[in-house]
């Protein structure tokens, strides 16, 4: 009896450290998944998430959803077409990237939106700002009334306490920068869809400068694009400008990622906001990309057109934006 006895207290004693090491294992390994859910979705990465859709999205993606002046379908109704039931974050990111890679018609979940708004241009995102945009949409309640309130509205209301920092006017000049450019891309595939490509060109030698410069009467800035290789002779870079276009033509040799700048001019801050040639842009603005009836417009209209021989990723110009202050 005493050796069955110590056998079965020598027993219990390792059953007790096999439940005691699970145990800790268990403990151990829910602390790591903790870890890394907190790494993965900290503060920080949905704060990114955040500004990248600030300043990509919501000037065309309204946060709400009953703007009067829509030129795209609003964030809230972008996330119910993506987010079904059942859909994962991965699935759901894996569309959206899919379609934001490069935009198409094929590629869409909104056909009736880009019936009523026309196919939306390419914008320059990597793969890990899309994944950010991605998480921060399917992980918040765009849905709900008080979101915009909530999550922007009081942020735009504390920005307006410190606009004299020189990296908020940075902000403030993209975001002017990316609203004019969507009003123009918005108008551009509109003349595209019923014209053709020969027709935008007529539809920019007519409208761009107009549209630009009611943009800057509408946000109290002056708005311009300047290059060194200017269409229109009066979008032809000075040299303040020639000198920053340089320096960024440089950075994108480099392999640098191109950021918006400031320069002071005359006691004056000013801020420059490159432009990088897309797809689209090669259709007017490339080499064989340029069907034969559009090389004729472009010759008809600009007879001193030098804003041709593009290729892809290339710094066309640059937005030059003025009076922040």
């Amino acid at each position: 009896m005493k050796i069955y006895s110590r056998i079965f207290e020598g027993g219990m004693k390792v059953k007790a450290h096999i439940i005691l090491g699970v145990f800790v294992w268990i403990i151990f390994f829910s602390a790591c998944n903790e870890s890394i859910k907190e790494a993965t979705y900290s503060q920080e990465y949905y704060a990114e998430g955040l500004s990248l859709l600030e300043s990509n999205c919501f000037t065309c993606h309204s946060p709400k959803g009953n703007e009067s002046d829509q030129v795209a379908p609003s964030m809230s109704a972008l996330k119910k077409q993506y987010l079904r039931e059942n859909t994962t974050q991965e699935e759901f990111t894996r569309h959206l990237s899919t379609f934001l890679t490069d935009p198409s018609v094929e590629k869409s979940k909104m056909l009736t939106a880009i019936k009523q708004f026309g196919l939306m241009p390419k914008i320059d995102l990597s793969e890990t700002q899309i994944t950010q945009i991605a998480t921060y949409i399917y992980n918040t309640p765009l849905e709900h009334s008080d979101w915009f309130i909530k999550h922007y509205g009081e942020k735009q209301e504390n920005n307006k306490d410190s606009n004299t920092d020189v990296q908020t006017q940075i902000e403030r000049a993209q975001h002017y920068a990316l609203a004019t450019k969507s009003i123009l891309g918005k108008n551009l595939l509109d003349a595209i869809n019923a014209y053709g490509t020969a027709g935008a060109v007529s539809f920019c030698n007519t409208q761009a400068l107009a549209l630009t410069d009611s943009m800057s009467t509408q946000l109290d800035v002056r708005i311009r694009r300047v290059t060194d290789k200017p269409r229109n002779p009066k979008n032809q870079a000075t040299t303040y400008f020639l000198h920053e276009i340089n320096a960024y033509k440089n950075q994108l040799s480099e392999g640098k990622k191109l950021e918006a700048n400031s320069i002071n001019i005359g006691g004056k801050n000013i801020y420059c906001i490159p432009i990088v040639t897309n797809a689209m842009c090669l259709k007017c603005h490339g080499s064989s990309e340029i069907d034969t009836q559009t090389r004729q417009k472009l010759i008809a209209l600009y007879p001193f057109d030098k804003g041709t021989g593009y290729a892809k990723n290339e710094l066309r110009g640059i937005w030059v934006i003025e009076g922040l202050e």
